[in-house]
């Protein structure tokens, strides 16, 4: 068999876990040696809140500021955190509020319509816990200093990033705050004259000029006579992210990808014995290259085509056979939803309908199906209609149709994303049309709700049609009739995949010899050529596609095997998070009324 020649590197993991949602897992643990013999604390709470506005994490962390970085090892730390929004003064009213935009509602400089009254920076909540807690606020923004400040004893514009940075330090020596605030602009203002990204000089030395200042602000904290006697929560963090141009092959397409939300956050103690990287979630595999999408019907259709010898050569006759791909749907452009009434996708039959000979895969409404058998009326065959799985649009989704032959007939399996799994259909029914299923059993119904393999006769599917990828004319109901969607990786085997290879391989971005089945491959499609007039086979046969139709080749770059969570961006730090942390560090219980959407990342 001739070695593939692959076309695209493999996805790259984006994130190692998706970490686990409880607490504990991110707590901090101090060493007790520092205890004394009573079990007393190691001292007052305080708390040092440096804001670095506009500093994009990734940027940061590929910066390699040396004093950051120094902390890290006694830190919980995330290069990619988020803020809800791309406006620094909306980032800012989730960070001292400890509530999201939708709550707070500061959309605008001028803050008009927000609700701030209901919920309060955290300072007032601070001196309303604790009168006597001193807070002092130093901004080199006068819009932060007026509004994000109040409830500090001391509020100061210092209209300078060195300013604030000498106040800082100022404090450390000669006052007694237990919060102290600082607001920084000059990472920001580099981003907005030359984007932010390391390759604008200007953000690159704003970053570095940045990590000095915490250089010398962290040099005066430890210096203070009371510091190991005090118990110190760093928290450093930014506002908001900017402008940038993400490498294609690092968009995911989620909010993580997003330049203008991406953060970064370092909650740091010196007594904290060891470091935590708060990762990416995982998001799925980078799945990207450059398709044709297939659209249309009739005259006007985009598609792939096989004639002739070369279609017979691809016929499976009467033995096992898999058929393997990745589809994307997208939006059907006649009803603007993405329901779909029978267009195949991609098949061995001339006319997709009903008594063919042949197969067919097919989107139906909101799942996909199959057609698989012979022609009733010539030769007693029978034809197996069934549903398989829902499969959402504009996602990329495994599927897959398996056929192996049993004393008793050959079984056929539907797979989705690696499952098998067939839908019941209308009404919570079969998953097949009972008036057009000619065999002699159906389905059996699993405890689990899943279906047992369908059987189909033992006589032979050969037949002299083209093999078509895209539109097939038949039985295609009116506006939901047409198609639209992209696909990669088609792949057919002369073997019956086992389940459990199946599973192992739908998240696969491309097919390798090591795959177990590699030599029992007949065809294999990538589909990312990138340009010319035919789909490669890079399979044994070299048996290309056609393509037919005013196509063009279109990048893309996607996420595949994307999980299903709608709340990923909860397993890393949020602007509302620091507000709600600061909160716990000094030991003020949240009240249910306070209504705090933030998560707490580290306790005493």
């Amino acid at each position: 068999m001739k070695k593939i020649n692959l076309v695209l590197s493999l996805g790259v993991l984006i994130g190692a876990s998706i970490l686990t949602s409880c607490q504990d897992d991110f707590e901090k643990k101090i060493k007790v040696a520092g205890a004394d013999s009573t079990g007393s604390n190691y001292g007052a709470p305080k708390v040092l809140y440096i804001i670095v506005d506009g500093a994009r994490g990734l940027a940061v962390r590929d910066a390699k500021p040396e004093n950051i970085n120094k902390l890290l090892v006694n830190s919980t730390y995330a290069w990619n955190s988020i803020s809800e929004d791309s406006l620094g003064v909306s980032g800012w009213a989730s960070m001292v509020t400890g509530v999201k935009s939708a709550k707070h509602m500061v959309k605008g400089n001028d803050l008009a319509g927000n609700k701030l009254e209901d919920y309060p920076v955290i300072f007032k909540r601070l001196k309303t816990a604790n009168p006597n807690m001193k807070i002092a606020a130093y901004a080199s923004t006068a819009l932060f200093k007026e509004k994000f400040t109040e409830g500090a004893d001391v509020s100061e514009n210092k209209g300078s990033d060195a300013a604030v940075k000498d106040a800082l330090i100022g404090s450390f020596q000669n006052d007694t705050a237990s919060v102290i605030v600082g607001e920084f602009k000059g990472v920001d203002i580099a981003g907005q004259t030359g984007g932010y990204g390391l390759d604008n000089p200007g953000y690159k030395a704003a970053i570095k000029q940045m990590d000095d200042y915490i250089g010398e602000i962290m040099a005066a904290l430890k210096a203070k006579k009371d510091y190991f006697n005090e118990n110190w929560l760093v928290v450093i963090t930014s506002n908001k992210g900017g402008a940038f141009n993400l490498p294609a092959s690092q968009n995911t397409g989620t909010i993580f990808s997003n330049t203008y939300f991406n953060t970064f956050t370092i909650l740091y103690n010196q007594k904290f014995y060891r470091s935590r990287f708060v990762n990416t979630p995982f998001l799925g595999y980078n799945f990207f290259g450059k398709t044709v999408r297939l659209h249309g019907r009739d005259g006007d259709a985009v598609r792939g085509f096989i004639s002739g010898a070369r279609a017979e050569d691809l016929n499976f006759g009467d033995g096992d056979f898999t058929v393997q791909m990745k589809v994307k749907k997208l939006i059907n452009p006649l009803t603007k939803d993405a329901n779909y009434e029978w267009p195949a996708i991609f098949g061995k039959r001339s006319v997709h309908t009903h008594h063919r000979t042949g197969w067919g895969i097919s989107l139906y409404w909101d799942r996909w199906g199959i057609h698989i058998g012979n022609d009733r009326g010539t030769n007693g065959g029978g034809t197996l209609e069934l549903k398989a799985a829902q499969i959402s649009p504009n996602v990329w989704h495994d599927i897959a149709m398996v056929c192996d032959t049993r004393s008793d007939g050959r079984y056929v399996s539907l797979f989705t994303d690696g499952v098998l799994k067939f839908d019941p259909g209308n009404g919570g029914g079969d998953p097949y049309d009972q008036d057009n299923f000619y065999t002699n059993n159906g389905g059996i119904r699993k405890p689990n709700g899943q279906f047992a393999p369908f059987v189909l006769n033992k006589r032979s599917i050969s037949n002299d049609n083209p093999l078509i990828l895209g539109w097939t004319p038949g039985d295609n109901n009116g506006d939901r009739g047409i198609i639209n969607f992209q696909i990669a990786e088609v792949k057919m085997f002369n073997a019956a995949l086992p389940d459990s290879v199946i599973r192992n391989t739908a998240c696969d971005p491309e097919l390798t010899e090591a795959h177990p089945f590699f030599g029992n491959l007949m065809a294999y499609w990538p589909l990312r050529d990138g340009s010319g007039n035919k789909f490669k086979d890079i399979g044994p046969l070299n048996i290309d596609f056609d393509i037919q139709g005013p196509f063009v080749w279109e990048d893309f770059s996607d996420l595949l095997c994307a999980p299903a969570t709608t709340n990923l961006t909860g397993s890393v730090p949020n602007s509302a998070d620091i507000a709600t942390q600061i909160l716990s560090w000094f030991k003020i219980a949240r009240q249910e009324n306070w209504g705090l959407d933030g998560r707490v990342w580290i306790n005493q």
